[in-house]
């Protein structure tokens, strides 16, 4: 099983400003001095060699989406943070638009920072994409499709062109989701 974390910061995205990037390069221009490092093939084994994680790459830009790879053909999702419109952008230069996906999401609650990707989902825009969306939380279908509607969002949830479909959960039952397949 391989989880990918597409998003992890809570409350609110944050991307890296311009001075935290320029420290990240100074900091490796420093440790790269005095080697050679002339192809894009060496900087590469530089970076993923000699530098922490820390100082070659960045985390918690992104509100809650992580994705779990069970092996089987289907997505599973948890959460629709911010993370859901990069998760969106690489399951599509995956596989492209034009071959329907089955998408398992598990909504753990309905506040912002877990739900707010869900306008840019890109496959909900898509027919014959299925979704299918799992929560115990009471009210999670209406806080969903109430974020597509104006005045917050210019698309409608009527318009989007998937299979949408709300599951509740019931608290303290095992269930059995078919993204293994």
């Amino acid at each position: 099983m391989k989880v990918t974390f597409w998003g992890t910061r809570g409350s609110l995205p944050t991307p890296l400003n311009g001075r935290a990037v320029r420290q990240k390069l100074v900091n490796a221009l420093v440790k790269a001095a005095g080697r050679t490092l002339d192809t894009p093939q060496k900087a590469e084994a530089f970076c993923r060699e000699e530098l922490s994680f820390a100082e070659a790459g960045t985390y918690g830009g992104n509100s809650a989406c992580v994705q779990i790879d069970t092996g089987g053909p289907d997505y599973l999702l948890c959460d629709l943070g911010s993370g859901v419109r990069e998760f969106s952008l690489s399951a599509i230069a995956r596989h492209g638009p034009g071959k329907p996906q089955t998408y398992h999401v598990l909504i753990s609650h309905v506040h912002w920072d877990h739900i707010m990707g869900f306008p840019f989902f890109i496959p909900s825009f898509i027919p014959g994409n299925k979704i299918r969306i799992y929560s115990c939380h009471g009210r999670f279908e209406e806080a969903i499709r109430r974020q597509n509607h104006e005045p917050c969002f210019p698309v409608e949830f009527s318009a989007l062109a998937a299979s949408i479909e709300f599951i509740t959960l019931e608290p303290g039952k095992t269930y059995e989701i078919e993204a293994h397949r």
